[in-house]
């Protein structure tokens, strides 16, 4: 899978939220999905509740199926300082949230997220993300 039609420049934002939260409702404010974002954050919350997206190096990556007219929506937030979140560790702490939208359709979404957290946990992409000033240019 092409990852780039996925992610690119305009899928990385810098948050402003300081709870986990704010920042998923601040991500799916980016999205094109159909429904309410209201029911797309409970949705998430609960599953996070059962589940937690934490891969480590302080990432997330909460992921569901949604209705969406493309196969996938992939939306990378970084914050300045860690994300409170409610009964969280502080070994859970995080301060990038990879936000994983699959199509109900989508035969092949846990491959999908799976290769998403290969992704976010080579460190050198990692530091990249934490370190750019913009991300214009982010590749």
């Amino acid at each position: 899978m092409n990852f780039s039609q996925y992610i690119n420049a305009n899928s990385i934002v810098e948050l402003t939220s300081s709870t986990f939260e704010s920042a998923i409702r601040e991500l799916l404010s980016l999205c094109r999905f159909r429904g309410s974002i209201d029911e797309v954050v409970s949705d998430l919350l609960s599953k996070e509740k059962e589940i937690s997206s934490n891969v480590g190096n302080k990432i997330l990556v909460p992921n569901l199926r949604v209705h969406l007219s493309s196969s996938y929506e992939i939306f990378v937030g970084r914050c300045k300082s860690d994300l409170k979140r409610s009964g969280m560790r502080d070994s859970e702490q995080a301060n990038i949230i990879v936000l994983v939208l699959a199509s109900k359709h989508e035969r092949d979404y846990l491959s999908v997220v799976s290769s998403v957290v290969n992704i976010f946990q080579n460190a050198s992409v990692v530091s990249r993300l934490r370190n750019v000033d913009s991300f214009d240019n982010f590749k």
